[in-house]
C-alpha cells in the first residue's frame, strides 16, 4: 500500500536513489507487490546524479530492473537453457576426455551472454527484451569474481545447495548427474544472474553421430532464443517436440501462447539448419535426442 508523506515510522522508496515519480511504501512486501507496475514509470531524477548510467543506456532505470529482466527471460527459456547446459557439459566432457561427474563438480561454469533489444524494454514482453548471443566456459571462481562479482563464498554455497538437492530429491537425482552453475549476463552491462541447471544423464555412451545430433539440437534451441521465440516443455508427455510460441499479454499478466503456424519440418530458420553437422531433419533430430538423453 502506498503511503502519503510523513506517515509511518519507516519509509521504503521505489529506488535506491531519489527518483521522478518516487513512491513510498509501508513495507518491503508492499513495495515488491507494487514494483511490476511502478517500474514502468520509475526514472532517476535529473537533480540526483545517476550512479549507473550504463543501465540507462540499456533502457532500464536501475540495476535491479536489469536483474529482474534477466531472471524473467531465463525463466521463460528454462527448458531450452536446461537442454543446452546438459548438451554443453556432455560434449565438453567428451572433448576433454573427462567424466561428466567430474566436470559438473569442478570449478567451471557456463556463461551465457544476451543481446539487449528494444528502446523501451520494460514495456516489451519478457521474451522480447533479449536475444541469445553466445555461450562459453569460464574456468575458476576467481575469474567469475573478476568479471561478474561471483565470490568464492557464493560458489561454496551453490555447491552446498547442489548436495542438499541431491540428498532430498533422490528420485529426480536418479537421472541427473548434478547441478551445473550458469551465469547469464547482458552484453554492455556489468550485470549477471547466477543459477544452477540440472545435467541429465545419457542412456548410453556418446558416439560420433550422437555428438553431432546434440550439437544440432543445441543450435536449434539457441537459434530460437535468438528470434524471440520460446521453446517450452511439451504439455503432452509423449511428445518428443517442445512447444514453441510467443509471450503475449492478457490483462496485466504475460502468458505463453503456442504458435499455431509452427512446423518443426520447415519453420526453423535456414541459417540454423545450415550449421547442422548431422544433416538430419529437425524432427528426426529431436527423436534421436530423446533416445540419447534420460530426461523427463
Amino acid at each position: 500500500m502506498s503511503l502519503p508523506p510523513n506517515i509511518g515510522s519507516r519509509e521504503y522508496y521505489s529506488s535506491e536513489n531519489l527518483t521522478i515519480n518516487a513512491a513510498k511504501y509501508c513495507s518491503r512486501e508492499c513495495q515488491k507487490i507494487a514494483w511490476p507496475n511502478h517500474r514502468l514509470e520509475c526514472r532517476p531524477s535529473p537533480t540526483c546524479p545517476d550512479p549507473h548510467p550504463i543501465y540507462q543506456n540499456l533502457g532500464y532505470p536501475a540495476r535491479k530492473t536489469v536483474v529482474d529482466a534477466i531472471r524473467d527471460w531465463s525463466t521463460l527459456h528454462e527448458y531450452a537453457i536446461t537442454v543446452i547446459v546438459s548438451i554443453f557439459v556432455h560434449l565438453l566432457a567428451a572433448e576433454l576426455g573427462r567424466t561428466v561427474h567430474d566436470l559438473v563438480h569442478s570449478d567451471v561454469a557456463m556463461v551465457i551472454t544476451l543481446n539487449p533489444i528494444g528502446r523501451e524494454p520494460l514495456r516489451e514482453s519478457p521474451a522480447d527484451r533479449f536475444t541469445w548471443q553466445s555461450s562459453l566456459l569460464k574456468a575458476k571462481p576467481d575469474a567469475l569474481h573478476d568479471e561478474f562479482g561471483f565470490t568464492r563464498a557464493a560458489w561454496d554455497a551453490a555447491e552446498a545447495r547442489r548436495d542438499r538437492w541431491a540428498a532430498h530429491r533422490p528420485a529426480d537425482a536418479a537421472n541427473v548427474v548434478g547441478l551445473f552453475l550458469t551465469t547469464t549476463s547482458v552484453a554492455g552491462s556489468r550485470v549477471s544472474v547466477a543459477r544452477e541447471y540440472p545435467v541429465f544423464r545419457v542412456r548410453k555412451p556418446l558416439g560420433a553421430r550422437d555428438a553431432d545430433v546434440l550439437h544440432d539440437v543445441r543450435e536449434v534451441l539457441s537459434g530460437l532464443a535468438s528470434t524471440r521465440l520460446v521453446a517450452r516443455l511439451p504439455k503432452q508427455s509423449r511428445s518428443v517436440f517442445p512447444d514453441v510460441g510467443h509471450v503475449v499479454k492478457e490483462g496485466r499478466e504475460w502468458v505463453f501462447a503456442v504458435e499455431p503456424r509452427w512446423n518443426w519440418s520447415n519453420s526453423v530458420p535456414h541459417y540454423v539448419v545450415r550449421s547442422f553437422k548431422s544433416r538430419l531433419s529437425v524432427p528426426v533430430l529431436f527423436m534421436r535426442f530423446r533416445d540419447i538423453f534420460d530426461m523427463p
